[in-house]
């Protein structure tokens, strides 16, 4: 009995102290642009690894090669919005030229994308240049 009593007792302390644990907030560490011009004319040297929806985020995860491995990408939009439901819109990634060393390097972004949003509605389908399935924002 009194092993059983060890034995409850010291579970309930695990689970007592994982509950005090906070998870991991998640932070956007960019905003995107919204620009036409912009988006027609960039190439793309950036090769998408992984896209995302994390907590009201954009994440993708995307590698490139340079000379420089704390290069930040940015996200750029195409400022039109089809008319399709969800309605989508077109991005990519975009980043000033990074050299021409032959090193691989892979970083993470975080897009806010309330700038996307369009009104009365409450999704918007991305596609993302360089990543194969669209992704639907939902907010």
């Amino acid at each position: 009995m009194n092993l059983y009593r060890l034995v409850v007792g010291i579970f309930l302390i695990g689970i007592q102290l994982s509950c005090g644990e906070e998870d991991e907030l998640i932070a956007c560490n960019a905003f995107p642009t919204v620009d036409n011009a912009l988006y027609v004319q960039l190439g793309n040297d950036v090769q998408v690894t992984q896209a995302s929806m994390l907590s009201g985020c954009l994440e993708i995860r995307y590698s490139y090669q340079g000379c420089d491995g704390n290069r930040e990408a940015a996200l750029v939009f195409d400022d039109r919005v089809a008319e399709s439901f969800p309605p989508t819109r077109w991005a990519r990634l975009y980043m000033e030229e990074a050299g021409d060393c032959a090193q691989t390097h892979s970083r993470t972004l975080r897009v806010d994308l309330t700038l996307i949003q369009v009104a009365d509605l409450n999704s918007v389908q991305i596609v993302l240049e360089g990543w194969p399935d669209p992704i639907v924002y939902r907010y």
